[in-house]
Formats: C-alpha cells, sequence, structure tokens
C-alpha cells in the first residue's frame, strides 16, 4: 500500500484493506474502473466474475481493454492488467454467468461489488448478499447520471425495496397498422429482425414470415430475388393493404418500392460547368462524373468528422444498407434454411443494428415519422441509455470510497462492543455510518435556479422497505439428509403443508415452477406420477433456494434454504421454523381440497415481451409489445453501462 494512503486512513483500515476478499461482479465500464480504483488503495485479494467478452464499441469507455482484446473475455483481460499494475496481487478471473452462484459461492466474501448492467443479474446478486448477509456496493449509471449506495441486510434498503420504472407497452395492433412515434418503428424493426434470423418463439409476424416462404417456393426465387421481394412486401405491398382498409391516418402512408433496375443518372454537365472554376469546365460526360465523383468524395470526407451513428439516413441509404445488410446475414435467414445457424440480438453488433436501423427509418419514411439516428434506435433496441466514461470513472471512485466507510463502520462496531457491556449495550447500524447513498447528476442542485449548487449529492441510507419481498422476507433452513431420499410429494405434504401450515403451496426454484396446487388438483396423470421423484430427480441441489408461496394469499410468501446434511438422524431438520397460525383442520395431499380461486404465474423478463390481457366488454385478446422505458428518470437510475 501507498505511504499516502497510509496517512489518509486508519491503521486498522489499512490493514483490513490488504487483508480482506472482495468480489467484483461485472468488468465493464464500471468494473474495470473500480478495479483501478481499488487496488490503487491497497486491496490484494480480488475475484472477478464477467461471462462477456471484449467488443469492439466497448473500446470508446472501457479504457482497461485494447483493440488488441477484442473478442477475449473482460474478466480475463482485467486480471492480466491488474497483475501488470501490481504483481503481488491475488487476483482470480471467471467466465460463468453470475446467476449459477449458490449462496455458499458468496459467503467467502468479505463484501460485494455490483458493476452490473442488467437489472435481473443485479436483483440476483442482492438476494444472495442478503441471505448470506454480506454488504453489497451497489452501483450504476444512466449517460451523465449515476448512483452508489451500499446494501446490508435488515440495516438499510435493498435493491428491491424499491419499484423499478415500469415498462412501457404498444398495442401489436399499432405498431403493425397504425404507428405514430419511432419507439413503434423500432419494435417493428426489431421483430423483423427476430422474425427473420432467430430462433424465436414469437408468433406475432409469423404470417408475414408464412407468406414470403410460400411465394418463394412459389416462384422459385434466388437469393437476389427473395431480399427484394421482402422489402416490396414489407414496404410496398402491406402499406399499399393498410391504405385499402381506409384507418383513420392524420397522413397517408407512403409506399416505398425496391427498383430492380434503377441506374444512376449522369450528371448535368451544365449544372456542374456553371459550379466549375474555368479551367475545370467540361463538356466530356465521362470527364463530368469523375470530376462530379470527387467533389462528392470531398464532400464526404468533411461530413465524416461527424460521428456516423449520429447522422440520419435518407431512403437511398436505407436501402443500400438493406442490401448490403441482408447479403451478410442471408445465411442465417429462416427462409429456405439448409443449416441450424442462428443468430441472437445483440445491441452492439453491427449488422444486427443497421439491419433494424434500417428497416426502423424505412417504417418511419412509410409513416411520415421523423426518423432517428443508428446511435438513437440502437438505444431504443437495446433499452439502454449510451455509458459516458467519465461517469463511469465517477460512480467507480465513489463505489471504492463508500467500500472504505463500511469497512470503518464495522472496525468501529468491534471496538464499542469490547467496550460495551452486554446489558448497556447501543445498537449501531450502517445507517448510523459515514456511508451515504450517493447521486450523481447531470445538473448542478440548488434551492434556488442560478444559485450554486452540488454535481454529486449524499443522502442518508433508508431503511429498508417493510413489504420488501426479498430483505424482508422469512427465510427458512431447511436440512434434508439425502436428496434421492425425499420425493417432491413428501415434501411437500410433510414439509410445506403440514410443518409450514400453506395449505395451498405453489413452490418455486428460481425461474421454474416445479409444484403447483390448482394443477396438482386437476389430477393428471403425467403430472401426478412426477410427483414420485426424488428432489434430486427435479433437479434441486444443496443450497438452492426455493420460494413457496400460498397460491390463495400471494402475500404470504417465504423463502426455503435447501441444504444437504448426510449425519442428520431424521429425514429432515428444520431451523428457525416460523410460527404460524394453523388452520383447524390440516389439510393432506390427498384429500385434495376444491381447486383455489387464485394462481400466481411467473412471467420472465425479457427486453421483448408479447403479453395478452382480456378485455372485460367483448373478451376479445389485444396483444401487447413490451419496450422498456429508456427514458431519462433522474429521481431513479437503474440501467448501467
Amino acid at each position: 500500500m501507498h505511504k499516502t494512503i497510509r496517512k489518509i486512513f486508519d491503521t486498522k483500515i489499512c490493514e483490513r484493506l490488504e487483508s480482506m476478499h472482495i468480489l467484483l461482479v461485472g468488468a465493464g465500464g464500471i468494473g474495470s474502473e473500480f478495479l483501478k480504483s481499488i487496488i490503487t488503495i491497497g486491496c490484494k485479494n480480488i475475484d472477478i466474475i464477467d461471462i462477456d467478452t471484449i467488443d469492439i464499441t466497448n473500446l470508446n469507455r472501457q479504457f482497461l481493454f485494447k483493440k488488441k482484446d477484442v473478442k477475449k473475455h473482460k474478466s480475463i483481460v482485467a486480471r492480466e492488467r491488474a497483475l501488470k499494475h501490481r504483481k503481488d496481487l491475488n487476483i482470480n478471473a471467471y467466465t460463468f454467468d453470475v446467476c449459477t452462484m449458490k449462496g455458499s459461492d458468496i459467503s467467502k466474501y468479505d463484501y460485494v461489488i455490483n458493476a452490473l448492467d442488467n437489472i435481473k443479474a443485479r436483483k440476483y446478486v442482492n438476494k444472495l448478499c442478503i441471505t448470506e448477509k454480506k454488504v453489497l456496493i451497489e452501483a450504476g449509471s444512466t449517460g451523465y447520471n449515476g448512483q452508489v449506495y451500499p446494501i446490508f441486510s435488515n440495516e438499510t434498503k435493498c435493491y428491491n425495496c424499491e419499484e423499478k420504472p415500469k415498462n412501457k407497452t404498444y398495442a401489436i395492433c399499432t405498431i403493425r397498422q397504425t404507428p405514430s412515434l419511432p419507439e413503434h418503428c423500432v419494435a417493428w424493426g426489431k421483430l423483423i429482425f427476430e422474425t427473420f434470423f432467430c430462433k424465436n418463439d414469437n408468433e406475432t409476424l409469423i404470417d408475414i414470415k408464412k407468406h414470403i416462404e410460400e411465394e418463394s417456393k412459389k416462384r422459385n426465387m434466388d437469393k437476389e430475388e427473395i431480399i427484394r421481394f421482402i422489402f416490396n412486401y414489407l414496404f410496398h405491398d402491406t402499406i399499399n393493404e393498410l391504405i385499402s382498409l381506409k384507418k383513420d391516418y392524420t397522413i397517408m402512408p407512403k409506399p416505398i418500392l425496391f427498383e430492380e433496375n434503377s441506374k444512376q443518372e449522369p450528371h448535368n454537365i451544365e449544372k456542374l460547368n456553371q459550379e466549375m472554376p474555368n479551367n475545370l469546365k467540361t463538356t466530356d460526360n465521362k470527364i463530368a462524373d469523375k470530376i462530379a465523383g470527387k467533389i462528392a468524395g470531398k464532400i464526404a470526407e468533411n461530413n465524416s468528422i461527424q460521428l456516423s451513428s449520429q447522422n440520419i439516413w435518407d431512403k437511398e441509404k436505407c436501402i443500400e444498407m438493406y442490401v448490403s445488410t441482408f447479403n451478410k446475414l442471408y445465411k442465417y435467414l429462416n427462409i429456405k434454411k439448409t443449416t441450424e445457424e442462428y443468430l441472437i440480438f445483440d445491441k452492439d453488433d453491427d449488422d444486427c443494428i443497421n439491419f433494424i436501423t434500417c428497416l426502423s427509418n424505412l417504417r418511419m419514411i412509410n409513416f411520415s415519422i421523423k426518423q432517428k439516428s443508428k446511435f438513437d434506435i440502437q438505444s431504443i433496441a437495446g433499452n439502454i441509455i449510451p455509458a459516458i466514461s467519465s461517469t463511469n470513472a465517477i460512480v467507480a471512485a465513489f463505489q471504492a470510497a463508500q467500500l472504505v466507510h463500511v469497512i470503518e463502520h464495522f472496525e468501529l462496531l468491534k471496538e464499542k462492543e469490547t467496550e460495551q457491556n452486554g446489558d448497556n449495550k447501543k445498537e449501531i447500524n450502517l445507517r448510523d455510518s459515514k456511508a451515504k447513498h450517493i447521486w450523481i447528476k447531470n445538473v448542478v442542485n440548488g434551492n434556488k435556479i442560478f444559485s450554486r449548487g452540488n454535481i454529486v449529492n449524499a443522502e442518508n441510507l433508508e431503511t429498508p422497505n417493510p413489504n420488501c419481498y426479498v430483505c424482508q422476507q422469512p427465510v427458512i433452513n431447511i436440512y434434508i439428509k439425502n436428496f434421492n431420499d425425499i420425493t417432491l410429494n413428501s415434501f411437500v405434504k410433510e414439509i410445506c403443508m403440514n410443518e409450514l401450515s400453506f395449505l395451498y403451496p405453489f413452490l418455486d426454484n428460481q425461474d421454474r415452477n416445479i409444484f403447483d396446487y390448482d394443477t396438482f388438483l386437476e389430477n393428471d396423470d403425467d403430472y401426478m406420477k412426477s410427483l414420485s421423484n426424488s428432489l434430486h430427480e427435479w433437479g434441486i441441489k444443496h443450497d438452492d433456494i426455493l420460494t413457496l408461496t400460498d397460491s390463495q394469499d400471494t402475500k404470504n410468501q417465504i423463502e426455503i434454504h435447501l441444504k444437504e446434511d448426510k449425519s442428520l438422524e431424521n429425514l429432515y431438520l428444520i431451523n428457525n421454523k416460523l410460527t404460524k397460525k394453523r388452520k383447524t383442520e390440516v389439510a393432506t395431499i390427498e384429500e385434495r381440497p376444491t381447486k383455489s380461486a387464485k394462481k400466481m404465474k411467473f412471467i420472465p423478463e425479457d427486453d421483448i415481451i408479447i403479453v395478452e390481457k382480456m378485455e372485460t366488454n367483448d373478451d376479445k385478446k389485444v396483444e401487447e409489445i413490451i419496450i422498456d422505458n429508456i427514458e431519462n428518470n433522474e429521481e431513479s437510475v437503474v440501467v448501467i453501462d
């Protein structure tokens, strides 16, 4: 540790910094900056987890990586760079998905640092740290805004204590027939991309795909004909169909036709000569074309100073990009497919975003909607707000600072515990420490306009939300002698229903339902047979966490932390058993009482989800598409680099 650092911090804190073992989850924009900060102040024992690889688009804001590192794993390259800076580090890099970690994997670390780029993974790490009672330093950035705050079980609010910004929903009929916003067109473009190139179960645009398949077979089209036919069908034929439906359009849609034999018009010699100096004037068409080409090249060179991703493509540019990108992606087309190769939507894949950009902009031209740049469309389609490198550096520095405050708090707590007697013990929690909730804003915040304020604000840490289903939800430790010896049927009957008094149980293992009381009442033979499988056969392992819910009262929910202990005398042992009011009649599985009126269903979180809602008036199904809210809400910064 540098001697200057020892002058700043107390000796005990310096020793703790050098001896502690931290887990850094994410080595991207914030993670790479935090790594530089933490090894500078003396931390030696670090584990890094990041499943992502380095993309060329990362290099403009993640300065730990170089061009030669593209396609390598971020965590591995970050470890190599750190070891070049300090050779005495005990640093390890892992490339697995953080959502596969268990509580026992977290328990060996003193502190956990979150530098993740998606809400699902952040929720999962938050839950693990709450369960294992580990301090988590959470952070996020979006554009010029950011936030940092420590999380500790039962002392501060956790990541799930506050409701995250809700998604915007757009009806499929609006997207397909009456788009009025750029977001409608981008959603349509992304759906087209997924329908044509991805292995997708989404059947929203399946009619378009089937029509193209039928016509291509009927006419025996080759590659160029298919590309041209798809263009004309999407932007000409279907638009004419919509016009014939006589929808109530404010501005009538304009069809766009792909002209097969379009040729470049010769340059007007008279007009060109008027703009040229006397020594460059000519009467030769070929020479005129060459001069015009050089002028056009010079203009293009000047325009290239601007960021190409910020430019808005005109119709000709969109058509040009459509043809060139489609040719690159053609082998993945789900029409006349000969291989099982598919694409996955990736906001950082240039061909993917180019294709969606040209589709979206052509759709906007169809419906006279103001077009968007590739940069804007990438943000909408990828549900992200582009990250700023300086914001990431500031956020990472505050993460390191908050970590020091947390360490200082626990060192002080140790001293207080030794000084105070058991009877006069005064409770001190993390909210009483120097640790704060830090906000980084894109504007100066003052009480009055034009008055001096702070770009960085610190607020006191808040108490946990009493209704939080993560940090305030009861957790029960259940020890099983052998997962092979207890069936799911016995587990539900003896433990969930009899011991824990959940008479209408609904049991989940992460995102998968393993017992549904309503399905059980239907007495399906296959389902009843599956209940005779052991917990091991159901894929339940040591250290798994199950969520148990009463399907008639979804607020009644607990978590079951399962552990295997072969030294047990009995089949199972329940630790920290809840005391609940039991009903006078204890139901058993064999009795099968009447079907519950309420059923809890899991809906996965995806970037784009198709859901169905039932209208109360005429029972018609209205499909909707959900797009993440990317508005810059300064009160709730939730999306990070």
